[in-house]
Parts: structure tokens; C-alpha cells; sequence
């Protein structure tokens, strides 16, 4: 006999696991929720030009840290959580 755990929320809904993200280098929000290859994130309106002594481009979906390893590069193809500005 197998077992198998099923979680529902208040409404007695089916609740799916959120993607387990890992804190490391080579983790992408690409890697995590897909990529939208019609898109750059340079057109998102998750990402925000900031500057401190040089233009930094920062996710507000994703880590925002002072690290440069943060920084979002406007060129590259977006992920899944691509929201069109406005």
C-alpha cells in the first residue's frame, strides 16, 4: 500500500508545490520558472534601473542584494514571470 500526501488550502483546493529555489550562483529565475523567449528583460516591469556610482540593472522578483551577481542583464531572454509594462 502506497501513501501519498495531497495539501489543500481553507477552500478544500489542491495545492501545488512551489519550485524549492536554491540559494547558489547557478540558480536562475529562467531555471526556476522558465524562460519567454519572445521577451528581454530589459522590457519587464519587474526590473528596475538603479545608480550607485554605475548603472545597475536589479529584479524586484528576484534577490536584490548590492552583489553584482544579482545584477540583471536588460539583454537577456526573460523568465516566465515577464510582466509587459505599462
Amino acid at each position: 500500500m502506497m501513501t501519498v500526501q495531497v495539501q489543500l488550502n481553507l477552500l478544500g483546493q489542491d495545492v501545488k508545490p512551489q519550485p524549492q529555489i536554491r540559494r547558489g550562483k547557478e540558480v536562475t529565475m529562467q531555471m526556476i520558472y522558465g524562460t519567454s523567449e519572445k521577451y528581454q528583460c530589459g522590457n519587464c516591469a519587474h526590473l528596475i534601473k538603479m545608480h550607485h556610482g554605475r548603472t545597475v540593472y536589479k529584479c524586484l522578483q528576484w534577490k536584490f542584494t548590492p552583489d553584482s551577481r544579482t545584477d540583471i542583464p536588460p539583454e537577456q531572454m526573460a523568465c516566465g514571470k515577464y510582466k509587459e509594462e505599462i
